[in-house]
């Protein structure tokens, strides 16, 4: 079962196809909701140590990652004065993941976002924080850094949790799903090809099967104008809606923020050097009213007419 649509356009939810198919589990975490789907063949008592440990693990995450928990790692990161702190594995893995993002995407993507632009301007586009390359020990490069890692930490822990249940529950077939932005696919269920999920816009919403995948969404309509352009500083409302489809939840939630603010030739263009498994899809504004315009490789697409809405798609 699934929670009610969404009227968020750029909301992204588990189809209602997965109702009577699935073992269903929610919990609440890092401001928003979370679901688990199993196939409902999978033995009971595998689903729920499996879904159990996975919940378990993410309160770990949320605790460490979030910049609003005191004592958090992140907190302590950004409290510090440049001094090296000594942090969680999981919190070096996702910020050396949140680098790379930096720089594949020329900074659109920035954990360090919320930096002051004095800060970030003295730095002269150096970067903000450095994760050792062997050792969990970060440092803050400017003594402003502060770090913020709401436009991928959704989707790593998403990562984490499915790796945790085939690692340590032999669990590969599920879906997982944080709030309306983020969508991670394991292998597909046994009743279909792949999982059913629904992309919202502005007309209706279409359907497509994940199979080891992950979408993320973005834009002003998911949450309002809330995405900065970290290389001005400022609050960009470019696209109404902005999706990226990549091979882990962690790079789909950054993409989808990072092409929020890049244009449309920039995220046409960084789409024609990546290989299939990439796609990326944005609503834009123009004097003819809203399009919708896609780049990448996208799985088939089915229109789901918004009569029907989400809890009719099969």
């Amino acid at each position: 079962m699934t929670g009610p649509a969404s009227s968020e356009a750029g909301a992204v939810r588990p189809s209602a196809g997965v109702r009577g198919r699935t073992r269903r589990f929610a919990a609440a975490a890092m401001a928003t909701s979370w679901e688990i789907f199993l196939d409902a063949g999978l033995e009971a008592r595998i689903a729920d140590g499996a879904a159990r440990a996975a919940f378990d693990l993410l309160e770990r995450l949320d605790r460490l990652l979030s910049r609003f928990v005191g004592g958090s790692d992140i907190s302590r990161i950004n409290t510090s004065h440049g001094e090296p702190v000594v942090v969680e594995p999981e919190t070096a893995e996702v910020l050396r993941l949140a680098a790379r993002f930096s720089r594949e995407t020329d900074g659109a993507f920035d954990a360090a976002w919320a930096t002051p632009t004095a800060a970030r301007t003295a730095m002269g586009g150096a970067t903000l924080f450095a994760v050792d390359s062997e050792a969990p020990i970060v440092r803050k490069t400017h003594p402003e850094t502060r770090l913020d890692l709401g436009a991928v930490g959704k989707g790593f822990a998403l990562d984490q949790m499915a790796a945790l249940m085939a690692r340590d529950w032999d669990v590969r077939a599920g879906l997982l799903h944080g709030g309306g932005s983020s969508v991670l696919a394991m292998e597909a269920p046994s009743w279909d090809a792949g999982w059913p999920v629904t992309i919202g816009t502005t007309e209706g919403r279409d359907l497509l099967r994940l199979v080891r995948a992950a979408l993320g969404a973005s834009g002003y309509d998911v949450r309002g104008s809330h995405i900065v352009d970290p290389r001005t500083g400022e609050r960009v409302r470019r696209y109404r809606a902005t999706w990226a489809l990549a091979p882990s939840a962690a790079e789909a939630d950054a993409l989808s923020t990072a092409f929020a603010v890049m244009s449309p030739a920039g995220i046409r263009a960084w789409m024609s050097r990546r290989p299939a498994g990439y796609a990326a899809r944005w609503i834009i504004d123009t004097p003819d009213g809203p399009r919708l315009e896609d780049a990448g490789r996208w799985p088939t697409l089915q229109p789901v007419l918004p009569a029907s809405g989400i809890d009719d798609a099969k």
